[in-house]
């Protein structure tokens, strides 16, 4: 941590997220979860993230937990491909791996709901995505997601791209078929997928999955970016 914070100022100076207030709580749609101060919980695929604000910058985060059970072990390995639903209306279909689709989607319309409620209150311009390891791909897929459910939101604030939706992740591991892929990058262009140089997980070779982000790749003395 002590080296991101030396490296890479802006992400950690000046950020004091809190949590959502009480006035959101509620059960989750499928009726399998809740919502609590922004903690979400989704029991049947053991999915878990947590929605924070920071009202003086104008922004919403939004983050994924990593792998904590054996649900969400299945989910990592389940790699067959499943149908991505966010897309232009006449695009190609979009496609990633099955177990984090199945993850994304169990809380998807839950958070995009309560991110427009919150956004109705004029008070944020501004969306975070970030998360670890399982935390990461889902991280990935949900700003792709929001680029399209939140597009019309986003777009109103008048900031550039690249600085209304942000996604950093840390060990993120493969999920996206190539055309989704490419989407990813016109869609959310400030991405940084941050990787220690020991772990395993980002390094899987998945059959037909591919990262997304600019790469960084980072060590107890060192870090290297777009390394790949």
């Amino acid at each position: 941590m002590l080296l991101l914070e030396n490296k890479f100022p802006s992400l950690f100076q000046g950020i004091s997220p809190d949590f959502i207030g009480s006035e959101y709580d509620r059960e989750l749609s499928t009726g399998r979860g809740r919502i609590d101060s922004g903690l979400i919980k989704e029991y049947e695929t053991d999915t878990d993230l947590i929605v924070m604000h920071d009202v003086a910058a104008e922004t919403i985060y939004i983050v994924w937990q990593g792998t904590q059970s054996r649900v969400d072990m299945k989910n990592n390995l389940a790699y067959l491909p499943r149908y991505w639903p966010y897309r232009h209306q006449n695009g190609k279909r979009l496609h990633a791996s099955r177990g984090f689709v199945r993850s994304h989607e169990s809380v998807s319309l839950d958070l995009i709901a309560l991110l427009k409620e919150m956004w109705s209150t004029g008070k944020y311009k501004k969306i975070f995505c970030t998360g670890h390891s399982l935390g990461g791909i889902l991280a990935h897929l949900n700003a792709h997601a929001l680029s399209y459910a939140m597009e019309e939101e986003l777009e109103a604030t008048g900031l550039p791209p690249e600085e209304r939706l942000v996604c950093y992740t840390i060990g993120s591991p493969k999920g996206m078929t190539w055309n989704l892929r490419n989407d990813y990058f016109k869609r959310v262009p400030h991405t940084y997928r941050i990787r220690n140089d020991e772990d395993v997980v980002p390094r899987l070779p998945v059959p037909m999955r591919h990262h997304v982000g600019i790469p960084i790749l980072m060590d107890e003395h060192h870090f290297l970016i777009n390394f790949e």
